[in-house]
């Protein structure tokens, strides 16, 4: 019988083994995900890093409760103790590489954040220029129209002044030969009276 307990027990501790070294090699890829975010984190591969990186706490959590699950199942001795001990090192590692990995996320998303409205004020920027660009042929299109408007009001204005004169002389030039032609119906009428007179005397 205690032969048969110290094969069981040697096979959970074979299992809790196992159970460790996959929580040590998903902390080893926790880390690396870590280091990866610090040097990579202003690219696109932030939020690949962070897929990757979730899928390895979700290991490692399966494996912390493996040992769990394993260290309820020893008998008390010092084994079981060794391994709780390990089991809990194991659970707190795992929340502080969680905290730390979420803190360099978070940096790296208010940083990508910021750089992100770096850009689009830039683009605000860029647009505005070209707009004040635009705006400000459009006004000085308008200036020059404005400018041939007034020429050509000037022009018009000249021109309606000597259509003007030129009627003033039309009507002036009517008037005399108007005065001519009576003053020539009234020496003819003077001159056929004159005529008459003589005829009839």
């Amino acid at each position: 019988m205690q032969s048969l307990d110290i094969e069981n027990g040697s096979v959970m501790m074979t299992i809790f083994s196992s159970y460790e070294e996959d929580y040590l090699r998903c902390a080893r890829e926790i880390n690396s995900h870590i280091n990866s975010m610090q040097k990579n984190g202003q690219s696109n591969d932030a939020m690949l890093i962070f897929k990757a990186a979730s899928m390895t706490f979700k290991r490692a959590e399966g494996s912390i409760r493996g040992m769990e699950i394993e260290v309820r199942s020893m008998r008390g001795g010092p084994d079981k103790k060794s391994c709780f001990n390990k089991s809990q090192q194991y659970k707190n590692d795992l929340t502080a590489l969680r905290k730390t990995f979420n803190q360099i996320f978070r940096k790296v998303s208010k940083s990508e954040s910021g750089l992100s409205l770096i850009e689009d004020t830039r683009e605000v920027l860029s647009s505005t220029e070209e707009i004040s660009r635009d705006v400000l042929n459009d006004l000085l299109y308008q200036r020059q129209s404005l400018l041939r408007a007034n020429e050509n009001v000037n022009d018009i204005r000249d021109d309606t002044e000597e259509a003007r004169g030129i009627m003033k002389e039309i009507a002036l030039r009517g008037a005399r030969h108007r005065f001519f032609l009576y003053l020539i119906i009234i020496i003819l009428l003077v001159a056929i009276g004159v005529v008459l007179y003589y005829r009839l005397k």
